[in-house]
């Protein structure tokens, strides 16, 4: 917990699926090392990950990580928890269709560029932070390189959360699986350093120094820059939330197909040509139209969209409600 909250302070009682689904994950893989060769407890692990992953979708390392270790161990605890897993998900994706319509694969592939650049801003960020942490976990696994859970956990968790963490728009609670990980492994790797303090004269000092100077050195690279940031994002909590709520009145106000800032992944990636979307600003298609604040509103390339867009849009739309983070438009006329 307290590395989730240091990684992404903002993210603690964020109204985000994220957390919750990390929820049942983590109940999920509790279940499965509690009593591996228990039908009934593999049966309730397979339930709690399915619930997890249709919270996030991309909660993927501590299930496959189960999943491979029983299929190495035993192949019959591996096909009664797979068979569960499946039998819940198709009991969900029943009640989903049933309750809220045939748009659920659509919106789980909506589409995302992946870039380098993307790339650099999350994952750099968590291994500068946890630096020391992942050190630890490294020589760990190395030393316990036979088939090993955590072993799964750890390399399968950094695979999938920096593949994530380089598409647009993602944000640093992708490496929240990682720095779960890595505090697992920190727990299995507590023993050696008991060990290590039993057997030198100081032993109670050196226990404390190897519990907290390493990790404090790791922490303080990044640690007056995210208290900086922390802070100034504590502040502007409230008036962010009076924002929100002023513009889902705005748009609920006037009903009809909205645009936002996401509709750049469509046109990047292919899904939707930019000449098709520039037809419908000149036909008024939008009732509202939402872009991000953060960059000037000019007929001028952004980093999501292209100068013709932004030529149209201001030729056929009007500033209609300004804040801080967004802008939102309605139809000229």
């Amino acid at each position: 917990m307290i590395f989730v909250g240091a990684l992404k302070a903002d993210r603690i009682a964020m109204n985000d699926p994220h957390l919750l689904g990390m929820a049942f994950v983590a109940f999920g893989f509790y279940a499965y090392v509690r009593q591996p060769e228990s039908p009934k407890w593999l049966r309730i692990s397979a339930v709690a990950f399915v619930l997890g992953l249709f919270t996030k979708q991309t909660l993927l390392a501590f299930p496959l990580a189960a999943g491979i270790q029983l299929l190495l161990t035993s192949r019959k605890s591996f096909f009664t928890w797979l068979w569960t897993g499946v039998a819940a998900s198709v009991a969900l994706l029943v009640l989903t269709f049933a309750l809220d319509g045939s748009h659920f694969p659509e919106h789980l592939a909506f589409p995302r560029v992946y870039s380098y650049a993307f790339f650099l801003t999350n994952p750099v960020w968590y291994l500068l932070f946890f630096q020391t942490a992942i050190i630890v976990a490294l020589v760990w696994c190395f030393g316990n390189a036979r088939i090993n859970l955590l072993v799964w956990a750890f390399a399968l968790s950094h695979l999938l959360a920096f593949f994530f963490a380089a598409g647009a728009g993602a944000d640093l609670n992708h490496l929240f699986d990682p720095a779960v990980a890595v505090a697992m492994i920190g727990g299995a790797a507590l023993p050696y350093a008991v060990w290590a303090g039993e057997r030198v004269r100081y032993g109670n000092a050196l226990l404390a120094i190897l519990l907290t100077v390493p990790f404090f050195l790791g922490t303080l690279t990044m640690l007056a820059p995210h208290i900086q940031e922390d802070a100034a994002t504590s502040r502007s909590i409230p008036q962010l939330e009076q924002e929100f709520a002023g513009g889902v009145d705005f748009v609920r106000s006037h009903p009809g197909p909205e645009l936002c800032d996401a509709v750049d992944q469509l046109v990047k990636t292919g899904r939707v040509p930019e000449a098709a979307i520039l037809r419908l600003l000149d036909e008024h298609h939008f009732s509202t139209i939402q872009l991000n604040s953060d960059e000037p509103i000019a007929p001028a390339e952004r980093r999501r969209f292209s100068q013709a867009f932004m030529t149209r849009l201001l030729n056929t739309y009007q500033v209609a409600m300004r804040t801080g983070s967004f802008v939102i438009f309605t139809p000229k006329g």
